[in-house]
């Protein structure tokens, strides 16, 4: 897969694996598993070059032998030119190329259009084992539907709900900045923002939440007692202070959109509101148009 590294292979990646996992795929498919291979965790665990090799190594004749795996080799030329020098193959790559040509493996591997060229550029045969598969950067529709089937991730992590128009808002905010970034990952990276701040805006908030939660509780227990006395002039004087609490505690989650305590939501407003958020922190550190020193900018 020859394209930008970002979102969109990983979203293709993450669909093929559902796909797999629903049985929604060809025969020859069915029963795959996709497995990733943590390149950055064999290097750590490895004392030096040879010994990475030599764990490479170990790891792919496992995966041969299982037949139903499919690698994913995220960055493809670091395992063939990380380290090695051109004109020698390693082991772990021989014994990868070898397992590819006698049908043993399967296997993804992902690289940008300048990665690709240099690595069929050190070795030509490499073409014949790998399909180029080209993925053009996301358009504005697309980044909507890409960005919807990841948002949960953000969600999660942030404990907030992106409404849709908040999807189709940092698309749109996304395309005015020119920057080296691709689209898709701008866009996300002002959901990422976005969330944030909701999140810790949320938090600055709960004390007013939590007071009212109290206030209805206390109340309700206060009636209950009451009730249980007979009281029942002080019982309805402690209804209507529990119905006012709820009121205001209903008021509250709606100005704030919030659905319950922990779960805020994220609407177009937030995302304008971190656009605008990120684009002050960059001109606070954009160089000036003459000179090579920073302007000074009061932030």
């Amino acid at each position: 897969m020859v394209g930008e590294p970002g979102l969109r292979i990983r979203s293709l990646i993450e669909a093929l694996a559902a796909r797999i996992a629903e049985g929604k795929v060809p025969v020859l498919l069915e029963q795959k598993k996709i497995i990733a291979v943590d390149m950055p965790f064999l290097a750590s665990e490895s004392n030096d070059w040879a010994d990475f090799q030599y764990r490479l190594s170990s790891f792919l004749r496992e995966a041969a032998e299982l037949r139903d795996v499919i690698l994913l080799i995220d960055d493809l030329p670091g395992l063939f030119l990380g380290g090695a020098s051109e004109s020698s193959p390693t082991p772990a790559t021989n014994k990868l190329k070898a397992a590819l040509l006698m049908g043993q493996l399967q296997c993804i591997g992902t690289t940008t259009p300048l990665g690709y060229r240099k690595l069929i550029g050190t070795d030509l045969s490499l073409g014949h084992y790998f399909q180029r598969f080209e993925i053009p950067p996301a358009i504005n529709s697309e980044c909507i539907q890409l960005l919807s089937g990841v948002k949960h991730e953000w969600e999660v992590f942030h404990s907030v709900v992106y409404a849709e128009d908040a999807l189709q808002k940092a698309v749109a905010l996304a395309e005015r900045d020119v920057t080296d970034e691709l689209l898709l990952e701008r866009a996300a990276r002002l959901l990422d923002e976005a969330g944030m701040r909701v999140k810790l805006g949320l938090s600055t908030r709960l004390r007013d939440f939590f007071d009212l939660q109290r206030r209805i509780e206390s109340n309700a227990a206060s009636k209950k007692k009451a009730m249980t006395n007979h009281d029942f002039e002080r019982a309805r004087i402690h209804e209507d202070e529990e119905r006012k609490a709820r009121e205001n505690l209903l008021r509250l989650k709606e100005q704030h959109r919030i659905q319950d305590l922990d779960l805020a939501c994220v609407c177009r407003d937030d995302i304008e509101e971190a656009w605008h958020s990120l684009k002050n922190a960059v001109s606070c550190f954009s160089p000036t148009t003459t000179g090579s020193e920073p302007a000074r900018v009061d932030c």
